[in-house]
Parts: structure tokens; C-alpha cells; sequence
């Protein structure tokens, strides 16, 4: 079996950067056949206005590490929230949305790659 993955950016119809995967898989036969990664799923169901817990991104888009893939998200630029929630039971839990962020937030972002020598 030989499979070799390429992951290349996209911009979508509302100028949003998202990995897409690019598959070439003997298996199958098919070359280039273009599938949409669990990231890009995820993706666009938080703009979509979908909040998820952690347990519900796991199932729904079969990723090990819902943190890890939230992170991943943060760091190409996306503001992801998370929001803890107490259900009936007492038991608290975290939901993550896609929102927009404050003027603080994104002043605190130039002075932290400013304090590195970063020019923007």
C-alpha cells in the first residue's frame, strides 16, 4: 500500500484559508482526488455558528484530540472561544464557537509580536 498525503490551503467563498487534503492513493486507483480534511469539517461548522464540546467534535468528525485540532485552529488565526457550561446535573463542560475578537485581544497580538522583533 502506498499512500501519500499533501495538504494545501484554500480559500473558500468567504475568503477563509482552509486545509484541504489532496490524497493520491494506489488502493484505489484514483489520483488527486480531493477530500475535505476533519480540520476544514470542523472548521465550517463553528462558522456555521455551531457550538461543540469536545466529546461532540470527537464523534461527529472522528478526531483523537478535539484540544489539539482547537489549538491548530488559534494559531492559524482563527479566534476560537471556549465557554464552560454547568449543565442540570452540576456537571461543567466546555463548548468552543468561532467569534470575532476584541480590539484588546488582537492589540495584545501586535504588541506580543512587536515585543519579538516582528514588524506588522
Amino acid at each position: 500500500m502506498h499512500v501519500v498525503d499533501q495538504f494545501v490551503l484554500i480559500v473558500s467563498k468567504n475568503n477563509v484559508r482552509m486545509p484541504v487534503r489532496y490524497e493520491n492513493n494506489d488502493l484505489t486507483k484514483r489520483k488527486n482526488v480531493m477530500t475535505v480534511s476533519k480540520t476544514t469539517r470542523l472548521l465550517e461548522a463553528l462558522q456555521n455558528g455551531e457550538q461543540l464540546t469536545a466529546k461532540q467534535i470527537a464523534s461527529r468528525f472522528e478526531i483523537a484530540n478535539p484540544t489539539a485540532t482547537i489549538s491548530s485552529l488559534r494559531f492559524a488565526g482563527f479566534a476560537v472561544y471556549a465557554n464552560k457550561r454547568t449543565n442540570s446535573r452540576g456537571e461543567t463542560f466546555t463548548k468552543y464557537r468561532l467569534g470575532r475578537p476584541s480590539r484588546q485581544v488582537v492589540a495584545a497580538g501586535y504588541r506580543a509580536l512587536s515585543s519579538q522583533g516582528v514588524s506588522v
